[in-house]
């Protein structure tokens, strides 16, 4: 359902927006590893909620019961009216967002405090 290589090559841009580039290979394999995870959760929750409740159910009793794959997953969504590329575009927005502004808000507040 997500193009893997598209969502990897959006957190590499993203730690080097915030400039983890000094970071070691590991620490940088952690840190991409750790944001995959996350944004993945992050666009699986933005598309489910977009399901009505007995199409969410309905998927998840046919995720326990069946080996879907993500292009089965994803005809599901979209024959149920879900937009992913409209969904995906909007999360990794707010995601990026976020992310960026995380630690600036930190170091504004800290700024703030001397």
């Amino acid at each position: 359902m997500f193009n893997q290589g598209e969502l990897q090559a959006f957190v590499s841009e993203l730690l080097k927006e915030k400039n983890y580039e000094s970071f070691s290979e590991s620490e940088l394999n952690d840190a991409k590893a750790d944001l995959m995870e996350r944004l993945v959760a992050q666009l699986e929750i933005a598309l489910i909620s977009k399901l009505d409740d007995d199409k969410a159910n309905e998927l998840a009793d046919r995720l326990e019961s069946e080996d879907l794959s993500d292009d089965e997953i994803g005809q599901f969504m979209r024959e149920n009216g879900v937009n992913i590329e409209e969904i995906t575009s909007k999360t990794k927005e707010d995601f990026k967002k976020f992310f960026l502004e995380k630690d600036s808000d930190a170091e504004n507040g800290a700024e703030g405090e001397n």
